[in-house]
């Protein structure tokens, strides 16, 4: 494990979720059924959540993309993340559904989450 990756691959999917939800907004809190002004006085806990969950995810997939799943390059890298983000991706289906978020929720979720998997395993692999 390099502590390099996972600051890297930390920083970045912060910035990415920046930028994905900010543009994405608009669909992500329609499928909530919430508007703007509902996460208006929001804490920082989210944010900081988001960060720590974050870095774990990098630090767990620094530990372990080579050593446990062999993974050395960057084509092994996008094919594990991939794999691995279809597989959560059908994992939350169930939970959406119960739970009764619009469909335009999870499809923002589930691909914020892909590329940060995909960022990560990359980071992993080149750094």
């Amino acid at each position: 494990m390099t502590i390099a990756s996972v600051i890297v691959g930390t920083i970045a999917t912060q910035a990415l979720g920046a930028v994905w939800f900010n543009v994405l907004s608009g669909p992500w809190m329609r499928g909530l059924g919430k508007k703007y002004e509902d996460f208006k006085d929001t804490d920082s806990t989210p944010f900081i959540l988001a960060a720590l969950a974050m870095f774990a995810l990098s630090a767990f997939m620094s530990s372990t993309l080579r050593p446990f799943f062999g993974v050395v390059t960057v084509e092994e890298a996008v094919h594990f993340a991939l794999r691995v983000s279809a597989a959560g991706a059908l994992l939350q289906i169930p939970h959406n559904a119960f739970e009764g978020k619009g469909w335009s929720t999870y499809l923002v979720n589930v691909g914020y989450d892909t590329l940060c998997l995909l960022i990560i395993c990359v980071v992993t692999t080149v750094i």
